[in-house]
């Protein structure tokens, strides 16, 4: 026993001199860069994958499914002036660490794993709210009897922002004014019509209204257009027109095939001003009194003087 109380006594006298070398530079700094390492998932470690919209006349809910790799920060389709909610809970927390930055948009914070965002609030007066998307969600679905929203395709793949118009204020004969400031995208289409040995339609969609909100509509075609410009949808005799926030105009060109007749029909949808012109080689067209909708392919006529006519939606 005196032996050991003298090793162990040897060991502690002599416990600074070992304490001096360890642990070794080498291995503290090692310690020092695993500690201040990134998590893997940098700088993409939060996702939305789903957002759920239950929009009504007075009232706007959201749900979010997020899921986050390590602690994040997540911004929030919520922007100042635009809605901002009322009422937040996190998995159940009504009390969420919040913040809003200098461009009025909210974030949260939320820890490493799976979490259930709910939002809720009022929609004041507005006629027209947009919703930016800073984190896009993988899928949003959007349920509403009392707004048409515009920004997503028909997957719920979104754009860059969502935009929610209220129905009654799209419809024909709606008498309530728009809050001042807030206007619904005004566009306008030219088609000029090319008749010669082939005939074709080059299609000029101009953003009227200020950019800013994402348009979302379905452009009828003529009889017999084929539109050959690439990445543009076309589905059932319509084109599917997506113009994001920050366009202001689109161009594309169509094939038509020739026919005895081509009715020219201006769209019921109010954000459009429609126009027509008609660029006319070696053929005669004869256009209708009444100069609204109808042109009429008749015979070759030689020597026709090439000629260029427009036709205006009044």
């Amino acid at each position: 026993m005196p032996r050991f109380i003298a090793v162990v006594l040897l060991l502690l006298l002599s416990w600074p001199a070992f304490g001096a070398s360890f642990p070794p530079a080498e291995l503290l700094q090692e310690l020092s860069q695993r500690l201040s390492k990134p998590a893997e998932c940098q700088p993409h470690c939060a996702t939305i994958q789903y957002l759920e919209i239950k929009a009504g006349a007075e009232q706007i809910q959201m749900q979010l499914e997020v899921y986050a790799g390590d602690q994040s920060a997540i911004p929030l389709p919520v922007k100042e002036g635009q809605w901002w909610p009322a009422e937040y809970r996190l998995d159940g927390d009504s009390n969420p660490v919040l913040m809003r930055d200098s461009q009025g948009i909210l974030w949260i914070l939320v820890s490493e794993g799976q979490h259930l965002l709910e939002l809720s609030g009022p929609t004041s007066v507005r006629s027209q709210l947009d919703l930016p998307l800073p984190l896009s969600p993988a899928r949003i679905k959007v349920i509403s009897e009392e707004w048409v929203v515009n920004g997503l395709d028909e997957n719920g793949v979104p754009e860059q922002q969502l935009q929610l118009i209220r129905k009654k204020q799209i419809e024909a004969g709606s008498g309530e004014s728009l809050e001042p400031g807030v206007l619904p995208p005004l566009l306008e289409v030219t088609r000029i019509l090319h008749f010669g040995i082939e005939w074709s339609v080059d299609t000029h969609i101009r953003r009227i209204s200020p950019p800013g909100s994402p348009v979302t509509l379905n452009l009828a075609l003529l009889p017999g257009e084929a539109v050959i410009t690439s990445g543009l949808e076309v589905d059932s005799g319509s084109l599917q027109l997506r113009l994001p926030a920050n366009q202001s105009e689109l161009t594309f060109t169509s094939k038509i095939t020739p026919v005895e007749q081509i009715i020219l029909s201006a769209s019921d949808d109010k954000r459009l001003s429609e126009k027509w012109q008609l660029d006319v080689d070696r053929f005669g067209i004869l256009i209708s009194k009444d100069c609204q909708s109808s042109i009429t392919r008749i015979a070759q006529v030689h020597g026709y003087r090439h000629g260029l006519l427009g036709l205006v939606k009044r």
